[in-house]
C-alpha cells in the first residue's frame, strides 16, 4: 500500500507526505535485519514505525543511516 498526500495548492511551501506501508509475515519468532535510510538537503526526518509503534527515525538532525535487529513474534508485524 502506497499513500501519497499532496497538499492542492502552493506545493513550494506547503509540507509533503509519502507513507509507505507493508506487513511481514514470520512462521516463527525471530531477530530480523532492518536498514534505515533517508532524509533530505532541506532538512526531511524518514520515521520508521513496527506495528504501530516508532522504532527510529533518519534524517534531519538524526543520523543519515539506522540498522535495527528488532526481536519480532511469530505472526504478522506491520511496517510503516
Amino acid at each position: 500500500i502506497v499513500k501519497l498526500i499532496i497538499p492542492s495548492y502552493d506545493y513550494g511551501k506547503q509540507k509533503v507526505q509519502i507513507e509507505l506501508s507493508g506487513v511481514l509475515q514470520l512462521d516463527a519468532a525471530e531477530k530480523v535485519r532492518i536498514r534505515h535510510a533517508g532524509g533530505s538537503a532541506t532538512g526531511g526526518v524518514a520515521t520508521l514505525f513496527v506495528d504501530d509503534k516508532p522504532l527510529g527515525a533518519v534524517g534531519g538532525e538524526h543520523d543519515k543511516e539506522l540498522i535495527y535487529e528488532p526481536e519480532l513474534a511469530r505472526g504478522p508485524h506491520t511496517f510503516r
